[in-house]
């Protein structure tokens, strides 16, 4: 099996809640996903998978975004006198971290970095159950070790 990417065909394949969703909606989270994996660390199949699972774990999460705010995808919906929204608060490169809030304006106000989101990518990977399947792939093709010197100034390699 050679590097590939999954298509929206194959996501929606491995995940038939997505059945409904447009190709065209689907594909920018496969490219949005791929971007994290590459072919030096990952294996060919994990990497098939891992693309699938990360681009799952990007559309669910704009999927509660759009149902957050009324399906219009951008602004919110009304409940009694106050505006209900979902916006994405934060966003980070290194160590990636994606953050949405939802809520009135006086919650947006009060809003902490203490969040359910947490601050760390692993806690935004936790968001959904493809996440939490992403972080497994990455966590036996990208181990986490640290070689230490010995005493003497002797490394590893």
């Amino acid at each position: 099996m050679a590097y590939t990417e999954p298509t929206p065909a194959d996501l929606k394949e491995r995940f038939p809640e997505f059945a409904d969703s447009a190709d065209e909606t689907i594909q920018p989270f496969i490219a949005a996903a791929a971007i994290w994996l590459d072919t030096i660390q990952w294996t060919e199949t994990d990497y098939f998978y891992g693309i699938m699972y990360l681009a799952a774990h990007y559309l669910s999460l704009y999927q509660k975004a759009l149902a957050a705010s009324g399906g219009s995808g951008g602004g919110g919906g009304s409940v009694g006198s106050d505006t209900v929204s979902t916006y994405l608060s934060d966003i980070k490169f290194e160590d990636f971290q994606v953050q949405f809030r939802s809520g009135s304006s006086s919650a947006q106000k009060s809003s902490s970095s203490s969040d359910a989101a947490g601050s760390s990518a692993s806690s935004v990977l936790g968001l959904t159950l493809y996440g939490l399947l992403f972080a497994q792939l990455r966590d036996r093709n990208i181990p986490k070790f640290a070689v230490l010197g010995a005493p003497g100034g002797f490394f590893l390699p």
